[in-house]
């Protein structure tokens, strides 16, 4: 048997040392690093929610009018991609393709910039979903703003669309939606316009024979105050034009100022219809808009002579 010498001995012992020090020191460093990582995203997490200082508001310029929404912070993913599409322009010239009288109205398809994909209006987005954060004190209110989602057995997570959303138009039926969508939002201003869309005549798929477009959204600090004065004029009918410049005049108000004439407005007992702020929105965006406006009505006036015509035929059948 040979001798194993002392110095060889202690070699083998302290490479053994190192090997074991070695791989002690991976796994400490592993649960270091994967401790850290959860700590980072938790950080992010709390950074993100903390950065969205205030709850920002938009307004969803449409051909109906404007409807002003705040956005939550406590639902930090959505804010954040809606904010986002917001600045990419994405939802300008959408359609309100899903519009359900005494239910809601849904937008945020980018399949409705083309009518060719009309029948697959509803299914479109920017390519992903977004998890779904319910915050149990965000209920289905009026006016309340709700990400669409797919059905529960294709999305048992019931995660969100990344784009399309919905806005509460009667709260009593919707109610049953508190915990299954995310609510992200709130509308501050503009529930008359919100009533007015749901309004509009819709076919068999619940798509309104009138288009009803998102000419754009923003950010209300970016909103220039002379084109927030202008989308309030573009809500008025031309003699309500006339009695508000009026009123103005004689109480000495600058007509540049949205919140005195907005004050003004509201004082004044000034209201509209959709189909009335169709000609002045169009009008203050678009110089060639009194003959497309003039088209659309046209349209719209031979199609409800369309539909009377058949209702007075299945009268005189029965």
């Amino acid at each position: 048997m040979r001798k194993v010498s002392i110095k060889k001995l202690l070699g083998v012992i302290g490479i053994t040392l190192a090997f074991v020090t070695v791989f002690i020191g991976g796994i400490f460093y592993v649960q270091h690093a994967e401790s850290e990582r959860s700590m980072k995203e938790i950080l992010q997490k709390k950074n993100m929610i903390e950065e969205i200082a205030v709850e920002p508001e938009y307004d969803i310029v449409t051909t109906a009018g404007t409807i002003r929404v705040k956005l939550y912070r406590k639902t930090p993913e959505h804010l954040k991609n809606f904010d986002r599409l917001v600045q990419e322009h994405f939802y300008d010239s959408l359609l309100f393709h899903r519009v359900i009288d005494g239910f809601m109205i849904q937008t945020g398809d980018p399949l409705t910039k083309d009518m060719a994909n009309v029948e697959r209006f509803g299914q479109g987005g920017p390519g992903y979903s977004l998890p779904a954060e319910f915050v149990p004190e965000y209920r289905h209110k009026k006016g309340a703003l709700a990400a669409a989602r797919k059905g529960d057995r294709a999305n048992p997570k019931k995660s969100s669309s990344g784009s399309q959303f919905y806005i509460v138009q009667n709260e009593a039926n919707c109610e049953h939606l508190d915990g299954e969508y995310t609510v992200f939002g709130e509308t501050v201003d503009g529930m008359n316009v919100i009533d007015d869309i749901a309004a509009f005549p819709t076919d068999a798929h619940d798509r309104p024979i009138f288009d009803v477009r998102i000419l754009t959204i923003r950010r209300v600090e970016d909103t220039p105050v002379s084109t927030a004065v202008d989308t309030l004029r573009a809500r008025l009918d031309s003699t309500q034009l006339r009695k508000l410049d009026s009123l103005a005049q004689a109480a000495g108000i600058d007509t540049t100022d949205l919140q005195q004439m907005d004050s003004l407005a509201r004082a004044a007992g000034i209201s509209t219809g959709h189909l009335r702020k169709l000609d002045s929105l169009a009008r203050s965006m678009d110089p060639d808009a009194p003959k497309k406006i003039g088209k659309k009505l046209m349209k719209g006036k031979k199609a409800i002579e369309k539909l009377q015509g058949l209702e007075n035929m299945a009268i005189e059948k029965h």
